[in-house]
């Protein structure tokens, strides 16, 4: 009988615990990555869903985003020295992810009212919920790029002109309520801002033509002194505003409302 001699029983023992090692390591590894890619699958799904939204024309695809706005309280409402009629600001992400509106117009009552990719449609199907139950002393729009990218428009006058059908058909109801609407803002993509500054130039004409309407463009705010838009004032889509940009944006719109007297 061949004996094991102690230094190889010890060269095997060292083998075993460096594959179990090795094996407790893989098995760690995996389950880590069981979450990871949960996670990614679900952030997957998500964006399906929305990118589904935003290309659909149905807006009963907004239902829920709907739904979860109905059940915001205003703010600043509690606030005895101010009106209850409240300013709402309706649109789409940029109005959803305006997260110091409130701060910025802490002097008045205000509904914020945007929803994921918003469309001129979407906003004219739930005008009711979203403005005419509401009583506002004052509505400020942002709205349209989502048109720009995302519908299959031949010319820019035609998602203009949804706009203005809106405004028409808000004002036959509100006749006391100013409708105030901002410019759309440049994007980070060239090809792109050329239309967005022809709609721009369309509903500049419009207000102008049109009592009770008001165009208001902030983006002066969020350019560089070489009349581009500051990066730091971006977030890295290129589409939506950084925590900064939203300060600057916010805080030119309050400014401006308050030179024409919308606002205290």
């Amino acid at each position: 009988m061949n004996k094991v001699l102690p230094y190889q029983t010890s060269a095997a023992s060292d083998e075993l615990q460096k594959r179990a090692c090795s094996n407790k390591l893989k098995l760690s590894l995996f389950v880590l990555s069981i979450p990871l890619v949960t996670l990614l699958l679900w952030l997957l799904v998500l964006w399906g869903i929305g990118s589904y939204r935003v290309m659909s024309d149905d807006p009963a695809v907004w239902q829920s985003s709907i739904d979860a706005l109905m059940q915001q309280k205003p703010v600043n409402f509690n606030d005895t020295s101010q009106s209850n009629e409240p300013v709402i600001f309706v649109g789409s992400s940029s109005i959803r992810l305006f997260q110091q509106l409130e701060s910025i117009f802490s002097s008045e009552t205000v509904l914020r009212r945007g929803f994921g990719g918003a469309k001129i449609n979407d906003v004219a199907y739930y005008k009711q919920d979203l403005i005419l139950n509401h009583d506002p002393k004052l509505v400020v729009f942002y709205i349209g790029v989502n048109d720009l990218l995302y519908s299959d428009y031949q010319y820019v006058r035609e998602p203009a002109e949804k706009l203005f059908r809106l405004i028409s058909e808000l004002r036959s109801k509100l006749p006391q309520t100013p409708m105030v609407l901002l410019a759309q803002r440049p994007t980070s993509y060239q090809d792109v801002n050329t239309t967005i500054s022809e709609y721009n130039e369309q509903v500049r004409r419009y207000a102008l033509s049109s009592y009770g309407v008001y165009y208001i463009d902030p983006n002066d705010a969020l350019m560089s002194d070489s009349r581009e838009l500051n990066d730091i004032y971006m977030h890295w889509d290129g589409l939506h505003l950084s925590s900064e940009g939203y300060l600057a944006w916010g805080n030119e719109i309050h400014d401006q409302l308050a030179q024409i007297n919308l606002i205290q």
